[in-house]
């Protein structure tokens, strides 16, 4: 696992905090996207340091990330972006797509368990055939932008990566 689980936990706490604050905005909403600097990334996960080993430390987490970012196909040479996202139960599903010029590479990290939501499945269509990836918390999907994918509807729950 590239997140620890006191990592995850404090993300699926953040996103909560976010949405708490925001909702109010379009009582329609569903999903959100939060989006940070590298260096918001560092604080939020180095608030955590004192309780980790080396490894899970937030400097070698987020420099892990930027290494396998750079290691997925096409995937240029710039600064990775760096996004949390909390969907919540409706009757949309995120519809076949391949990434646009704003991604050079994806790389998902599941933060909660799949007992918490219904649905919300990764697939992709590579080789005419459907993939569904499983999503183990704190583990890493990754996919060039060119592969086309999409993300089954969340029948119940929230789904947060």
């Amino acid at each position: 696992d590239i997140l620890h689980e006191s990592h995850r936990r404090f993300l699926c706490d953040l996103l909560d905090f976010v949405w708490s604050k925001t909702a109010s905005e379009d009582p329609n909403r569903v999903d959100m996207r939060v989006a940070m600097t590298k260096e918001q990334l560092l604080s939020i996960l180095g608030s955590l340091d004192g309780k980790m080993n080396d490894a899970h430390k937030a400097n070698q987490v987020v420099g892990e990330l930027e290494e396998v970012f750079y290691e997925v196909p096409d995937a240029d040479s710039g600064a990775p972006k760096y996004a949390l996202r909390m969907t919540k139960a409706s009757n949309n599903c995120i519809s076949f797509h391949c990434d646009g010029v704003y991604a050079t590479s994806t790389s998902q990290i599941p933060l909660n368990e799949p007992s918490e939501y219904k649905g919300g499945k990764l697939c992709f269509f590579v080789n005419d055939q459907l993939h569904f990836v499983p999503r183990t918390p704190g583990s890493l999907v990754q996919h060039p932008p060119k592969v086309l994918h999409g993300v089954t509807r969340v029948t119940e729950g929230t789904r947060k990566s």
